[in-house]
């Protein structure tokens, strides 16, 4: 995302914050107005913002959302879910952590053995593919 996009998008935060108290007792709650939000500024609307769903973050983002939209919910089973969902995301931080350093070793030991591996071959920064605007 870039500079304009993550400004907005924290503008909304912000603005949110400031209404937040006033839309207690209105229909409109905040996942409506989040979801409306995020299909105004992104590629279904106004395209300011560069929302990439499949991006690791946005996951991550969503998962924590979770978290914290399940904290308020007062529903049976809640507690179970949010049980899941902090589980799940620290169990994923875990093995992704513990993983990493061993996996790039490997992987970078193997490119090593391949002479002719894509990844050891010397590419200028002109030919980098880069992304649209």
């Amino acid at each position: 995302m870039d500079t304009v996009g993550f400004a907005v998008v924290a503008a909304g935060i912000v603005l949110f914050g400031l209404i937040s108290r006033r839309l207690e007792t209105s229909v409109v709650t905040g996942p409506i107005l989040f979801t409306a939000f995020g299909l105004a500024i992104g590629d279904a609307g106004l395209g300011i913002a560069d929302l990439n769903v499949s991006h690791g973050f946005i996951h991550g983002l969503a998962e924590v959302t979770l978290i914290l939209v399940l904290e308020e919910a007062d529903f049976p089973g809640a507690e179970t879910i949010e049980l899941v969902v902090i589980v799940t995301v620290g169990l994923s931080i875990l093995l992704h952590g513990v993983t990493a350093a061993p996996a790039a070793r490997w992987y970078g030991s193997l490119t090593r053995k391949t002479p002719d591996c894509h990844e050891m071959k010397s590419v200028s920064v002109a030919e980098l593919p880069t992304r649209g605007r």
